[in-house]
């Protein structure tokens, strides 16, 4: 760890911030990307990561417009699908249950993943 004095410290973050090098907003947008492309998180949990960082609902609202709707919906498909396939129980409910569970855990909302899992997986 750097040791820098006490006086020096206000400066150095002073002119981070000046320079735009420490912005909570351009964090928010790419922490959003990052999450969602390289790790399939959806909102929910993207939301609870953020806050847990202290950025601000503004900045964080502002990230998540990041994520295309479509691209969003599409991500979520593609994850059930995934999931849906390694799941081998018989019983169609019991494996829609288990997938629903998995998505809760990726942070989708629970809504949109009934909505989508009826679409896909009718009984």
């Amino acid at each position: 760890m750097l040791e820098i004095l006490p006086s020096l410290q206000e400066d150095l973050l002073l002119k981070l911030q000046e320079e735009n090098f420490l912005n909570e907003k351009r964090f928010a947008a790419s922490f959003v990307r990052g999450k969602f492309r390289n790790n399939s998180w959806g909102r929910n949990k993207i939301v609870f990561g953020l806050r847990s960082k202290g950025i601000s609902k503004k900045d964080i609202d502002a990230g998540l417009k990041e994520i295309e709707e479509e691209d969003y919906l599409e991500k979520m498909k593609t994850l059930m699908h995934s999931k849906m396939r390694t799941v081998r129980l018989k019983n169609i409910l019991a494996r829609r249950k288990k997938v629903a569970d998995f998505m809760q855990r990726k942070g989708y909302e629970i809504h949109l993943v009934w909505e989508i899992l009826k679409q896909e997986f009718p009984d």
